[in-house]
């Protein structure tokens, strides 16, 4: 049957027992490229020399504007509102000193035990929120200044550090269920940070908890970037899991956390100091108007892996994961493997691919096809100087006495991504598909013929965004319409 089948078969069974539909193809930081001001940001609790947070942050909208850095959304993190003890929040609201202009400015704090008209549980140091109303208040007040999606951060301090957490088994549902109440009257999306398991099950009676962190906080050196495993749980119960943003690195590391966040269908959030932002690598994510080219389903650690890291056998070393984008029926399969010591040989079902006879795979840039089915295995491995190996597969699509291989758009980390082939449809005398494309977008697709050894090119343009119809016919010979 499979690790993850069993896993995922769980999590359906837990999802259609209580009625719960996320809200997760609706929410814009799941489909459009962010900037981020997080753990590991440029700008997290920094700022321009001589400048506050407000101009800072200005100053950031005129530097991607002028590089056309298509960013559809801003993250604010903790360093905006009056904290209290301990750093907790006091008072939701901008500090003067962070923005003299204000998000909005309403004179509250909360609790009744503070003089506000809401039940919290008050311990010393801290305090948890137990009136729904409590949570309606804060998002749709929020929502006067623009905010789409709430982040409940460090949820596992905020368990394991309150004795009516560990000492009553409803007031963490309760807490819960209030952040719920409060997103679902003001149509906001949520992410769960530093969740418990605790945190991840309750969330099936939240559909509009839309992401949640599948790694830890940045830190310089950390494992931020492990997220094979724990997206499993993650996307089994319905939402994306969500990778830490980081700021400038070297590139080979940049790239790899690039494609480890692109591949996660969670949020792609660079947080760049002004002037450093990689374009060409931010591009590679996303369409001209931000909208992120993901896969069908994130990456995941294969069973091979799993099997490997918990009791020690079979031949894999370091991580292997795998993804797909499925489009009209048609498997287009990536498998990134990390700090691979030894070369792995894999069949496409050991990477969870179902590819048909024939099929091909190609190194991430590389125009160079090898077989890649169930009578033909791929060598994965040993990893680059840079520590991973990106591979993508294709079908072999049978059309007019040859064997097409669309390998998709080569400067992209998802070269075949659902956001913009919609359909791909095979006849007998074209190979018919539609694809989103941006505001003054050319989108080239490499096709591969493995008879005539043809490699050619289908590029189509579009002055505004929309749908355009690709028909192919024959190698060089296709139209845009």
């Amino acid at each position: 049957m499979g690790l993850k089948k069993a896993w995922f078969g769980w999590g359906n069974l837990l999802l259609k027992n209580y009625g719960t539909k996320r809200w997760t193809d609706t929410d814009p930081s799941l489909k459009y490229l962010g900037y981020w001001t997080d753990n590991g940001a440029f700008y997290y609790y920094n700022m321009e020399k001589g400048k506050n947070y407000d101009q800072t942050l200005v100053d950031v909208k005129k530097y991607v504007d002028e590089n056309y850095i298509p960013y559809r959304y801003m993250q604010l993190d903790s360093w905006w509102y009056y904290k209290g003890l301990h750093g907790g929040v006091k008072n939701w609201t901008a500090m003067p000193l962070v923005f003299p202009n204000g998000l909005k400015s309403p004179d509250t704090d909360y609790a009744k035990q503070n003089g506000g008209k809401y039940e919290f549980i008050v311990e010393t140091g801290k305090a948890l929120p137990q009136d729904k109303d409590f949570w309606d208040y804060l998002m749709s007040s929020s929502k006067e200044w623009g905010l789409f999606l709430y982040e409940q951060d460090w949820l596992n301090q905020q368990f394991e550090s309150m004795d009516a957490t560990l000492e009553n088994i409803t007031v963490g549902r309760t807490w819960m269920m209030g952040i719920a109440y409060g997103a679902m009257k003001n149509d906001m999306y949520l992410q769960f940070c530093m969740p418990m398991a605790r945190h991840l099950l309750q969330s099936v009676e939240i559909p509009q908890l839309t992401q949640a962190r599948a790694s830890g906080d940045y830190q310089p050196g950390n494992d931020q970037w492990d997220i094979g495993l724990t997206s499993i749980m993650h996307h089994a119960i319905g939402y994306a899991p969500s990778r830490i943003t980081s700021g400038p690195r070297p590139l080979s590391l940049a790239t790899f956390m690039t494609v480890v966040s692109a591949l996660s269908t969670g949020p792609v959030g660079p947080s760049d100091k002004i002037g450093y932002s990689n374009v060409s690598l931010i591009n590679r994510t996303c369409n001209s108007d931000g909208v992120l080219l993901m896969p069908s389903r994130p990456a995941m650690m294969i069973d091979a892996s799993i099997l490997n890291m918990a009791l020690g056998v079979g031949m894999i070393s370091g991580q292997i994961w795998s993804t797909y984008s499925n489009i009209s029926g048609h498997m287009f399969g990536t498998i990134l493997s990390i700090n691979t010591g030894k070369a792995v040989q894999l069949v496409p079902s050991d990477a969870d691919l179902e590819m048909p006879n024939p099929s091909f795979a190609f190194m991430d840039g590389s125009p160079e096809l090898v077989k890649f089915d169930s009578n033909n295995s791929l060598t994965v491995g040993p990893s680059s100087d840079d520590g991973y190996q990106l591979w993508h597969a294709s079908p072999g699509i049978p059309f007019m006495n040859d064997t097409y291989v669309l390998m998709g758009e080569m400067t992209k980390i998802v070269p075949v991504s659902p956001n913009r082939v919609q359909s791909l449809m095979v006849s007998k005398t074209a190979i018919q598909m539609t694809i989103m494309v941006g505001t003054r977008e050319t989108v080239e697709f490499t096709f591969q013929t493995m008879m005539k050894q043809s490699l050619f090119l289908v590029s189509c343009s579009s002055v505004s965004s929309g749908t355009v119809n690709i028909s192919v016919t024959g190698p060089n010979k296709y139209k845009c319409m």
